[in-house]
C-alpha cells in the first residue's frame, strides 16, 4: 500500500498535522524524512528546522542544491497548505 504523506494528512486534519517530523509518502521527497521538523504553522507561514544528514550532502560534506530546491518545494507548498488545506499547488519556477 501506499504511504500517507503530509499533503493527504493535512487535506484530512487541517494545517496542523503539519507540525512534528516530516511525513513522506515515500516519494521523492522522502530523502527530507529523519531530517526535517516542522515547529510551527500560522496563515501562510511554516518554520521548519533541517539537520544536514549524510543523506542530503554533497561531496563537501553541505547541503546539496538538490536537498536544496527539493526543500524550497517542500516546505513552500507547506505554506501554501496553511492557506487552503485542500490545494497544494505545484512548484513551477525556482529563481
Amino acid at each position: 500500500g501506499s504511504q500517507e504523506g503530509y499533503i493527504q494528512r493535512v487535506a484530512r486534519d487541517g494545517r496542523d498535522a503539519l507540525l512534528g517530523p516530516f511525513c513522506s509518502a515515500g516519494k521523492f521527497d522522502a530523502v527530507l524524512r529523519g531530517s526535517m521538523e516542522c515547529t510551527s504553522v500560522a496563515d501562510g507561514e511554516v518554520v521548519c528546522s533541517v539537520t544536514v544528514t549524510p543523506t542530503l550532502q554533497n561531496n563537501w560534506d553541505t547541503m546539496h542544491g538538490g536537498a536544496s530546491a527539493t526543500l524550497v518545494d517542500v516546505v513552500g507548498t507547506m505554506a501554501l497548505l496553511t492557506k487552503d488545506p485542500q490545494r497544494a499547488g505545484v512548484s513551477v519556477e525556482m529563481s
